[in-house]
């Protein structure tokens, strides 16, 4: 297996307060209860979402139309002729879709799922230390599949999000025209006015195209050997395993000599005797 690694950050947006400023004192009270505390605090950072989609079905779903996506990435997993996912040949998938079998119970395979979850296992996400940064990695017996596949998920997450936070923007500020139309109050009128200009702005920056959650700091580097399994390692161990059993087996043929050795001896002994 081949390792490739990004390390990111959040972007300055991404950490911005979730919640929107709707004025202060009695406007703002009365503007919150008019939109029914919508888009108020309580949600997550752009970057924590970012982390926790990832490798989700819709992120997936996102990427699989790169050019032979399933085979490249799935491999022997993967059949051409059918395009779907070959069904496992292990003795416990056999026991599980014999035992669906006699209760009845179809147990089709669902690629997209699958597919999802094989990422999901070659994929890891970790802090730095005690940094805002994180290193995400993804492992493949493909170098050039795991590189690859690293960049197409940053690129798609960040991407799905910003498209998804540039609608919220539009849709709240279209919420809030609305609103404008049958309110009376001049205090309230004044924190809808500037609460829409804010969203508006917040659109037309999401739409900068820059990084919107997470920015690249460094990567995609790529090891250069194989890190599972580790060669080193493993021979290591092999050299520490046959170091060991060399000394049982001589020790043991050692002491089947001293036996050996021993027996005439006691013989010519008891003879005497």
């Amino acid at each position: 297996m081949y390792e490739a690694n990004i390390v990111v950050g959040p972007t300055q947006a991404a950490t911005r307060s979730q919640g929107l400023q709707l004025g202060g004192g009695n406007a703002g009270a009365a503007l919150s209860a008019l939109t029914g505390g919508f888009g108020r605090g309580g949600s997550a950072d752009d970057f924590t979402i970012f982390r926790a989609l990832l490798t989700s079905e819709a992120v997936i779903d996102d990427i699989s139309a790169q050019p032979n996506f399933h085979s490249r990435v799935l491999g022997p997993a993967w059949d051409p002729a059918t395009k779907s996912i070959r069904p496992s040949t292990g003795v416990l998938s056999k026991l599980k879709h014999r035992l669906f079998s006699m209760l009845g119970v179809d147990f089709p395979i669902d690629d997209r799922r699958a597919t999802a979850g094989y990422i999901s296992n070659i994929v890891d996400i970790r802090q730095l230390a005690t940094t805002g940064l994180y290193q995400i990695s993804v492992r493949h017996r493909d170098p050039d599949v795991a590189k690859d596949l690293l960049v197409w998920l940053y690129h798609a997450d960040d991407e799905r999000l910003r498209n998804t936070k540039i609608k919220q923007y539009i849709d709240y500020a279209a919420y809030l025209r609305k609103r404008l139309d049958g309110t009376s109050s001049e205090a309230v009128r004044k924190s809808l006015i500037e609460t829409e200009q804010d969203q508006e702005v917040q659109a037309v920056l999401a739409q900068a195209g820059l990084p919107f959650a997470a920015e690249l700091s460094s990567g995609p580097t790529l090891s250069g050997a194989p890190v599972s399994p580790a060669p080193m390692r493993w021979l290591l161990i092999a050299w520490g395993l046959g170091l060991a059993l060399g000394v049982l087996v001589s020790l043991r043929i050692r002491g089947r000599r001293q036996r050996v050795a021993i027996a005439p001896a006691y013989a010519d002994e008891q003879i005497g005797a």
